[in-house]
């Protein structure tokens, strides 16, 4: 199952035509709800080529779905490699399909990585802890306006 949309489609329905695999490979387009991919998902890819933070990263982790993605952007500062995910080198398609065979065939490293990633998620990246950091931020960003500019009640 391939989420999503954009200009590569045709790209990738030719290749699925030409690989053979039109009954083994879905491709239902955006969806608002992806809550019931992860549910039956065995492993979630990000083959970005840039990215920032992606939200979708911290819901596949936080979905107990061992991720692979692209070492790009914001995603290293998210996940480790070996940790959390398997993190390859952007346009290395060999690098993801040896990575997602190693997940899809080695059971044991998947649990590792999904049970470390929902924790990370839980901890580091809830909504709770998300806020308090832009709180924090907010804050401190504040407070040197204040020190250089003086006080917005003077």
């Amino acid at each position: 199952i391939i989420l999503g949309e954009g200009p590569e489609r045709p790209t990738i329905e030719a290749a699925i035509r030409s690989a053979g695999l039109e009954r083994g490979v879905s491709l239902p387009g955006h969806k608002r709800d992806v809550s019931p991919y992860y549910e039956v998902a065995d492993v979630f890819a990000i083959s970005s080529l840039s990215e920032g933070s992606p939200n979708v990263l911290l819901e596949a982790m936080a979905a107990s779905v061992p991720v692979i993605a692209s070492a790009v952007g914001g995603i290293p500062e998210i996940v480790t490699d070996q940790q959390q995910a398997l993190l390859v080198h952007p346009r290395d398609p060999r690098a993801l399909a040896d990575a997602l065979a190693c997940i899809l065939t080695n059971r044991c490293l998947a649990q590792a990585l999904s049970r470390a990633a929902r924790s990370l998620a839980a901890t580091r990246f809830s909504p709770e802890q998300r806020a308090r950091t832009l709180i924090e931020l907010y804050s401190k960003v504040y407070q040197n306006w204040q020190s250089s500019h003086g006080s917005i009640l003077s």
